[in-house]
């Protein structure tokens, strides 16, 4: 398998971006998904945004973004359904939220919601609601329960804003 770097962390194999779908098809093998999972989101852990010396965050690409959101949804929202499409049941989108919180952190989490990544946030406040151990939603819940982090985000004109807010409000009730 043909693998290069580009000169950000999106990787090309075989000519062809990493998509959802591939992914989700590597981890439909019944084998020890941690390696993977950790690769894919060493990727969004790093500083968010980027420094102005460097490359745009990953999450600042739309169809990366898209990736992540899908991952934590569990598969691809279908339109005409109005359903997700689950691919794999072998694949745990609990389990990657869970490894998403551990491996992406508090500062870079809470700096993609307020930026390009507020449908990811969205997406992984609604998996750790609805999923997520109730010390994991705790945890979530104290990040942008902060007074400075809540202003900042109800301020902000982001698309997607009343999707993460909504998100984070169901983290209080669950």
């Amino acid at each position: 398998m043909a693998v290069r770097a580009l000169p950000h962390p999106i990787m090309v194999i075989m000519g062809h971006l990493w998509t959802t779908t591939n992914y989700l098809a590597l981890t439909c093998i019944r084998t020890d998904q941690s390696a993977a999972t950790k690769t894919i989101l060493e990727l969004i852990s790093t500083p968010y945004p980027a420094p102005a010396t460097s490359p745009p965050h990953p999450i600042d690409a739309s169809h990366v973004a898209r990736l992540y959101k899908t991952l934590l949804q569990g598969g691809h929202y279908d339109q005409s359904s109005k359903s997700i499409t689950k691919p794999s049941s072998s694949f745990s989108p609990s389990a990657f939220a869970s490894s998403f919180l551990n491996a992406v952190g508090r500062d870079v989490t809470v700096a993609m919601a307020q930026g390009n990544g507020t449908f990811v946030v969205a997406g992984l406040c609604g998996r750790v609601s609805a999923e997520g151990t109730g010390e994991e939603r705790k945890l979530l819940r104290t990040w942008f329960t902060e007074k400075e982090v809540s202003r900042d985000i109800r301020d902000k004109e982001t698309k997607g804003k009343g999707v993460l807010l909504e998100s984070i409000d169901a983290l209080t009730v669950a």
